[in-house]
């Protein structure tokens, strides 16, 4: 009976050993990792950073430098669970942007002005010619001494990058943020956040009726990018990995 109760032992240990994921050095874990079912995706890993790729050709999707990467951030090996954990950068994360603003002042006007650039309308410069094909709209919210012009600015949605708004006589803007949304047309591979914002931007000068504004991070990439925190992909061996249900092999 000893002897059976020991061999039982030594069974099971053998057990749970085989179903044990590998332990593995990070350096390991290094290369290029591609899909069984569709070799144009890959999940590439390069010191501490890692990169979801889709090289699949989309031919109708609109002109931009991004296609391909899907996800990017960095990763950590949890070997105590057999998981790799991918972190995507903490700004795509948050969908925060950060704008830079120019104050300017024009005289003999009652209007405010809102020019904004981004490489998104960049983009459209470049490949479009008319309103017909933007695939992104603006809303702002403004602190202003002036209950009357806010009731008219927060639920407008803007379809231009030059936004005019009538200013009340003896109006005082504090600050504003600026909102940005993708519409159901939009030009990336697929649409990763509903909405981004902008810090709220505390005006300098009280009359100042023109502000220029620049958002150099928010480009295509940005609003299409996978936001991953804390997602794991499983370690069968270091030549195999499972992530969402697909087997990547070296």
């Amino acid at each position: 009976m000893k002897y059976l109760v020991s061999y039982i032992y030594i069974v099971l240990l053998l057990v749970i050993s085989s179903c044990s994921s590998p332990k593995l050095l990070p350096k390991e874990i290094q290369g290029r990792y591609i899909q069984e079912k569709n070799r144009n995706v890959h999940l590439d890993f390069n010191g501490n950073s890692f990169a979801f790729i889709d090289s699949t050709p989309i031919f109708d999707l609109a002109l931009y430098t991004c296609c391909d990467t899907i996800a990017y951030g960095n990763w950590a090996l949890e070997n105590n669970r057999g998981l790799i954990c991918l972190n995507s950068p903490e700004f795509i994360n948050c969908s925060v942007v950060d704008m830079q603003v120019t104050e300017k002042i024009k005289k003999n006007t009652d209007t405010l002005y809102f020019y904004i650039n981004n490489p998104i309308e960049e983009h459209y410069k470049k490949y479009r010619y008319n309103t017909k094909g933007r695939d992104i709209y603006y809303k702002i919210s403004i602190d202003a001494r002036n209950i009357g012009l806010l009731d008219n600015v927060l639920l407008n949605e803007y379809d231009a990058n030059i936004i005019k708004i009538l200013k009340p006589k003896g109006t005082i803007i504090d600050k504003f943020s600026i909102s940005i949304y993708p519409k159901s047309n939009f030009g990336g591979r697929n649409i990763a956040t509903r909405e981004v914002n902008t810090l709220e931007y505390h005006v300098k000068k009280v009359n100042t009726n023109v502000f220029e504004v620049n958002m150099p991070l928010l480009n295509y990439g940005y609003m299409s990018y996978l936001r991953l925190y804390k997602d794991f992909v499983k370690v069968i061996s270091k030549n195999t990995l499972e992530w969402n249900n697909h087997i990547y092999t070296k």
